[in-house]
């Protein structure tokens, strides 16, 4: 807590005192509790290496005693990396003064990774936002031009991702994709061996880190004094790279009802069944037919009368059944509960061919909620009220169907009745 370091020039040491503490804390070690023998060796190896840094000397200015007009092709380069401890990235300026190519560090900034376990090409996807985030700050805080911008990573599946319709990812993938596109062009990220990734030093204590001011985390990467053709090169991975991708699931939905007739177009409840069931009617023949049985129409025409019919085609009157009659009322009732209640019947169905543990609720704030709905036989929604249990009376009377308020169906069902009783 008594250090600061705004600009993160410290950063390769700050970083595992906090990862440090971080591993205590997973531990449920208490402020008061004595740490395990690992952690102590650990705070020893890094106190050991605190007072190096007072012989740390850093010039006020980036290039010393240059004159802005002297600085030729100003470059920024920020060069990113993770692991499963942190994830960070350094920004340096390269610049051409004099004929010579002189490298300086900016700033850094270094993240812990979070105690919820997370993926290390996420981490790298991570750091990658947080380089693109940086580079914008370095821009908008200095009054000098920038020509050029570079971002350097290690991980291959970043740049795939870089590269790929972020619309094929998750969300978590996609939306830092977009930041990083927004932030930055596809040309200026770069790959980097991991041997050559300064970043490296922040997230990996392999090793303790150089503590002088003529190291490569002051100086900046090695490879950034050579000449722009002599830069680390890789053939960029394909895009499209299958690490999280989106779930394409092929989902069997419950299968409602359509509305066959327009029920709008029928005036009365009667006609509107009867005109149903000469549908199922229809439908019956079709599938008669297929198979060679005999039709059965309401009244043959004239042309049926004359024409010689096949015998496994043969055509016989037979006036509308009791059970299209029913299988009619049914389909228009299913009808107007899918065009109202068409969640709260895909619940119920599925529930019906779930244990009990299993069964999925319907929302609160449906109209359902309360009315304790339920499904019969035939999928038609009905309510089960305090007249369930009593036995002696008929089936609708206990279980009464549900039907919206404002169809066209439940009008058409208020107003037969309503003529059929005299307008009581």
């Amino acid at each position: 807590m008594a250090m600061f370091d705004p600009q993160g020039l410290l950063s390769p040491f700050t970083v595992f005192g906090r990862m440090l503490v971080q591993d205590l804390w997973r531990t449920g070690c208490g402020w008061d509790d004595e740490i395990d023998e690992e952690s102590f060796q650990k705070w020893v190896r890094w106190t050991k290496v605190l007072p190096m840094i007072e012989a740390i000397r850093i010039p006020r200015s980036y290039f010393g005693d240059v004159r802005r007009d002297q600085l030729e092709d100003l470059q920024l380069h920020v060069v990113s990396d993770a692991s499963k401890g942190a994830y960070g990235c350094a920004a340096y300026f390269r610049a051409v003064i004099g004929g010579t190519i002189r490298c300086v560090l900016v700033t850094s900034r270094v993240k812990v990774a979070p105690l919820k376990p997370i993926s290390v090409p996420r981490l790298e996807l991570q750091a990658a936002v947080l380089a693109a985030r940086v580079a914008f700050a370095v821009r908008n805080g200095h009054s000098f031009s920038i020509r050029q911008q570079f971002f350097w990573t290690d991980s291959t599946t970043v740049l795939s991702w870089i590269r790929s319709d972020q619309r094929n990812y998750k969300e978590f993938v996609g939306l830092r994709i977009g930041e990083i596109l927004t932030r930055t062009n596809l040309s200026e990220w770069r790959w980097v061996p991991t041997k050559m990734n300064v970043a490296d030093q922040l997230t990996k204590w392999t090793r303790d880190p150089e503590v002088n001011s003529t190291s490569s985390w002051f100086t900046g990467p090695r490879f950034l004094y050579l000449p722009e053709a002599d830069w680390p090169k890789q053939r960029l991975p394909r895009p499209d790279t299958e690490e999280e991708l989106k779930a394409h699931l092929h989902v069997h939905d419950v299968q409602l009802p359509a509305s066959v007739i327009d029920v709008n177009r029928i005036s009365k409840w009667t006609v509107l069944v009867r005109t149903m069931a000469c549908v199922f009617r229809f439908v019956s023949n079709c599938r008669k037919k297929v198979k060679g049985l005999p039709l059965e129409t309401l009244k043959p025409t004239e042309k049926q009368m004359k024409k010689i019919i096949p015998i496994a085609h043969a055509v016989s009157r037979t006036p509308l059944k009791q059970e299209e009659f029913q299988q009619a009322e049914i389909w228009l009732m299913r009808m107007a509960q899918s065009d109202e209640f068409s969640d709260e019947l895909k619940i119920l169905i599925k529930n019906s061919k779930l244990p009990i543990e299993a069964w999925l609720e319907i929302e609160k704030t449906s109209f359902l909620y309360k009315i304790t709905p339920l499904i019969d036989e035939n999928n038609l929604l009905r309510m089960d009220g305090r007249a369930g249990p009593a036995d002696f009376l008929p089936f609708d009377l206990r279980f009464p169907v549900v039907l919206p308020k404002d169809h066209a169906v439940t009008w058409k069902i208020v107003q037969h009745y309503h003529e059929r009783f005299a307008h009581g």
